[in-house]
């Protein structure tokens, strides 16, 4: 004899389902065998009993547990109403702060995009383009010798342009590349056209003093003018990698080492005309004077910057920030040194 809960035992094949009772106590002085069996074989009967009663208790212990389950439903009802009211808590908070500080909604960004045409003055006065004619000295005209300095600002602006006199013996007058004639740099008193060379020195590293000089191939005109310029304010458009050619090295390649790529500089005449449409540096023929004009290849130079300025200035912040880097991991390991 066992005792049942109601209605807790499946129906199997051979049991009738059990009625509904009204206490557990009610089923414990019936047989199992009369209750809800169909055959009269105690022995079935009785092991049928035993695992049906296995089965109801365990149900009973779960179901009268303190932990009830999770409806399901309710919860992410719940869930969803709590999302929307932090929504609307979230968007009444930026109304409330829009309406007492109109002025920061929606701010727009302070660090613009640099371009040529939003350059303040007080930039464009940091610029200054320089170019430098040179004429040949020494054994055999090798060594040059600066016979024209040209500075000029952002908006093209001539600040100097003079010829320099020369008072060493010139062999070469390079006039084909130059446009200089043996008059412009005589070193005579009656030339009262050109400048000493001293004199010229002098205003030049003057005018570039603390400014960003801009230039094309500007090693060669600042040691003709025996002066020394900081880097981080140097602009070469012969050195600026974009306006060189990547020429791709085939021995190496050959070699099976992988093709290396050597940077080689542009002619400022090239540049000018690719990237300008601007036609400088004409041979003579005609009225055409020959050779170089300074102020048109220092105005080219710095109209080439213009137009790449955005882009350049990165790539200078970028150096200096390294430089920067480098300097001081070196100054840590000196003092590591030094306490060793």
């Amino acid at each position: 004899r066992f005792t049942y809960a109601d209605n807790m035992l499946p129906s199997l094949s051979g049991c009738h389902a059990m009625p509904p009772s009204s206490s557990l106590s009610s089923l414990s002085s019936v047989p199992v065998s009369d209750k809800y069996c169909n055959n009269n074989n105690p022995i079935q009967d009785i092991s049928y009993a035993s695992d049906c009663a296995t089965a109801s208790t365990a149900y009973i212990s779960d179901s009268n547990s303190d932990t009830p389950k999770k409806n399901t439903k309710n919860f992410n009802r719940k869930q969803r109403r709590r999302k929307d009211m932090r929504k609307k808590q979230k968007q009444n908070n930026f109304s409330n702060m829009r309406i007492e500080n109109p002025d920061n909604s929606r701010r727009k960004s302070t660090n613009s995009k640099k371009c040529s045409t939003c350059v303040t003055e007080e930039e464009k006065a940091k610029y200054v383009a320089m170019d430098c004619e040179m004429v040949g000295v020494g054994i055999d005209g090798q060594f040059s010798a600066l016979a024209r300095v040209s500075l000029v600002d952002w908006n093209n602006g001539v600040l100097l342009d003079t010829h320099v006199k020369v008072s060493e013996p010139v062999i070469d007058l390079r006039t084909f590349v130059s446009g200089v004639t043996l008059s412009d740099i005589d070193d005579s008193d009656s030339n009262i056209d050109a400048m000493d060379f001293h004199s010229c020195v002098n205003l030049v590293r003057g005018t570039i003093q603390d400014k960003i000089l801009v230039g094309h191939g500007l090693k060669n005109d600042l040691r003709a003018l025996g002066i020394t310029h900081p880097w981080q304010d140097i602009r070469d458009t012969a050195k600026y990698e974009p306006f060189m050619n990547k020429i791709i090295d085939s021995e190496s390649s050959a070699w099976g080492a992988g093709a290396s790529t050597r940077l080689l500089p542009r002619k400022l005449k090239h540049l000018a005309k690719e990237k300008l449409n601007l036609t400088i540096q004409q041979d003579g023929h005609g009225s055409v004077k020959a050779g170089h004009c300074s102020v048109e290849d220092a105005t080219a130079a710095m109209q080439l910057y213009q137009l790449e300025r955005t882009k350049w200035e990165k790539v200078i912040e970028y150096k200096i920030n390294r430089t920067r880097e480098i300097e001081n991991m070196k100054h840590t390991r000196e003092l590591m040194e030094h306490r060793q």
